[in-house]
């Protein structure tokens, strides 16, 4: 029979702050529901003419940042160097994998580590798959698996362009019932070579 640890108050605090801070960043990544036209919530976005033979390949993530939309400032979101990748295949199949660089486990199995410990990987980290289609403005990723499993089956729109080489890809401005200033989250890839 296994033993139920009971969950402390500071434990449940913990936990929550962490599930807060998730919920900001997925509200972010994610395409909101509610934007009946999302390519019409960014008409600060030019057609891109990005073509689907000119993201085919794999990206290495050089920084993710959100940028307020009010003030222009713009924020690492998990800290400098997040690790990552994204793939998009001549097929039309892409699958993406981000952390922060600053993942740390305090064992050797990460089933082992405090529930706080395991809730911070967790949100520190999102992975997701599916097929993809291009826009006027950048591309649909069509979700099919993903480590956040409220993505699954559900459109991420995203608006895309180069800068020199690098891949710079960015979602549609949300806000949060907690902070009501609408950000948009800016990550820049390089061609893995």
């Amino acid at each position: 029979m296994k033993m139920i640890e009971r969950v402390s108050f500071e434990h449940y605090r913990a936990f929550s702050t962490v599930i807060a801070a998730f919920a900001f960043f997925a509200l972010f990544w994610a395409n909101v529901s509610s934007a009946a036209d999302p390519v019409e919530a960014r008409k600060d976005i030019k057609q891109t003419g990005v073509s689907q033979q000119g993201i085919i390949g794999t990206w290495r993530l050089l920084s993710m940042t959100y940028r307020d939309q009010a003030t222009g400032k713009e924020e690492d979101l998990w800290g400098k160097g997040p690790l990552g990748f994204l793939t998009y295949t001549p097929d039309g199949r892409m699958s993406a994998v981000i952390a922060a660089a600053s993942r740390k486990v305090s064992t050797e199995n990460v089933d082992q580590a405090p529930l706080e410990e395991q809730a911070m990987l967790f949100r520190s980290c999102i992975a997701y798959a599916g097929t993809y289609s291009m826009t006027e403005t950048g591309v649909i990723h069509h979700v099919e698996v993903a480590s956040d499993p409220t993505w699954t089956g559900k459109d991420q729109t995203r608006f895309v362009h180069f800068e020199g080489k690098r891949l710079v890809v960015t979602g549609p401005p949300l806000q949060t019932v907690s902070d009501p200033t609408p950000r948009v989250l800016q990550l820049v890839w390089e061609r893995v070579e």
